[in-house]
């Protein structure tokens, strides 16, 4: 390899030396892109994450509020609660019905293979 350097043209040797900084360059630029397109997946990840956590967020709201009312209507003699429990339990029903894609598909991130 050196032989090429004492012996060779100045246009080998100038060859030489722009072609190995350049594909120095293309390696480190790869690992610098591969590396922000996993940031970019992650940070996709937890955006998915956090609209799951706000959807669950309501519902538990709403089973609480529900299981409030329930207690309220077992406890009391009179039908007070009844009306409210109903109208809490419909709430309940469609919060449930608006979140029931994150229980029966799986999300695209568990479908793919990491590396």
């Amino acid at each position: 390899m050196l032989n090429i350097f004492h012996k060779g043209d100045i246009s080998t040797k100038l060859n030489a030396f722009l072609v190995l900084p350049i594909f120095t360059l293309l390696f480190f630029a790869f690992i610098a892109i591969f590396d922000k397109y996993k940031k970019l997946e992650e940070t996709q990840d937890v955006l998915h994450y956090s609209l799951v956590v706000k959807d669950l967020s309501v519902l538990i709201h709403s089973l609480q509020t529900e299981r409030g009312l329930s207690a309220g209507a077992f406890s009391a003699k009179n039908n007070d609660y009844q009306l409210q429990l109903a109208k809490q339990r419909k709430i309940t029903t469609d919060t449930y019905s608006k979140i029931t894609h994150v229980f029966t598909t799986p999300p695209s991130y568990l479908s793919q293979k990491r590396y």
